[in-house]
């Protein structure tokens, strides 16, 4: 294969890489682009995902897939994570999706999407020591531990943006607290669960909306730029600071504020108190920003360079 297109179909999102390969092996975007659907709402409470949020899907799927024909990708591969996994009617789901759109859906073990995250965040990168790759999602979060191209340890925990703001924020803004509530359920459902990775951690490297949005509003972005996004470095007090001005916003100014991804205002506040945990946890002062992840490692894997 020449160029191929991947779809991550997340909780919140839906993201699409059209790429090549260049000589050394390494992964050529060509076309990247990311759609808010948020698949997964209501699924923390129901169980289930609901007929809005997939015929958006569907929507996207089609658009994505006619994206990918027209811009020559020889093949298109479907994967989805979280909401899959935890959803009730996932068989339901994957069958409408594939009558109304031909695509497959490939629905990732939390094993399988921990490797393909790992990868896809390190490709291209020199990077000495074990190293932490963090990847904050609308539905879980996961921690891989590796060094090299050597995974050594992973963990999913099932705390994720969409599902935390759904179940603890009531208000706008939200009231002192509930983000308290929320903050405590996280460092209670995080502490035990991710201390024995963060100990053997040299580098934390992000991915995912949450990171690459807090980075892109801490450097004023209007328009998302990838890469003046990938391989930057994040420190913990930049982000603390972007949440505790987030928390005392109503919704309306976070989307004035987040105009280059109003569909994320309503549950970045969980994703970075998220992310303020895990480095609190791990004492880490800062955190490497990747634009790769699940779609550039799922990409390694189709062109074969694993």
């Amino acid at each position: 294969m020449h160029r191929l297109a991947i779809i991550d179909v997340g909780t919140h999102s839906i993201l699409l890489l059209i790429a090549e390969t260049n000589i050394n092996g390494n992964i050529v975007p060509i076309h990247q682009e990311i759609r808010s659907v948020r698949l997964g709402k209501s699924v923390d409470r129901d169980g289930i995902i609901q007929n809005e949020p997939l015929t958006e899907t569907i929507l996207v799927l089609n658009q994505f897939k006619d994206l990918a024909m027209n811009r020559k990708a020889e093949r298109i591969v479907v994967v989805g994570t979280q909401v899959l996994r935890s959803a009730k009617n996932r068989d339901f789901v994957r069958a409408t999706i594939k009558q109304k759109t031909g695509l497959d859906i490939e629905m990732l073990h939390q094993k399988d999407e921990a490797r393909w995250s790992y990868r896809g965040a390190i490709d291209d990168r020199n990077i000495d020591g074990p190293t932490i790759v963090l990847d904050i999602g609308g539905g879980s979060t996961e921690l891989i531990l590796g060094d090299g191209q050597k995974i050594l340890d992973f963990t999913s925990i099932g705390i994720g943006a969409v599902g935390l703001t759904e179940r603890f924020i009531r208000q706008d803004p939200p009231a002192e607290n509930e983000y308290a509530s929320m903050e405590d359920y996280i460092r209670s459902a995080l502490k035990d669960t991710i201390l024995s990775i963060l100990k053997q951690g040299v580098t934390l490297i992000g991915v995912g909306g949450t990171v690459t949005t807090l980075a892109a509003l801490y450097r004023g972005m209007k328009r998302y730029d990838p890469d003046s996004i990938d391989g930057y470095t994040m420190r913990f007090s930049a982000i603390d600071k972007i949440l505790d001005k987030m928390k005392r916003l109503p919704l309306s100014s976070r989307k004035k504020l987040l105009e280059l991804d109003t569909e994320r205002a309503d549950i970045l506040p969980a994703g970075a108190s998220i992310l303020l945990t895990i480095l609190s946890l791990g004492k880490f002062k800062n955190i490497l920003v990747s634009d790769r992840g699940l779609r550039f490692g799922i990409a390694l894997r189709e062109f074969g360079n694993d």
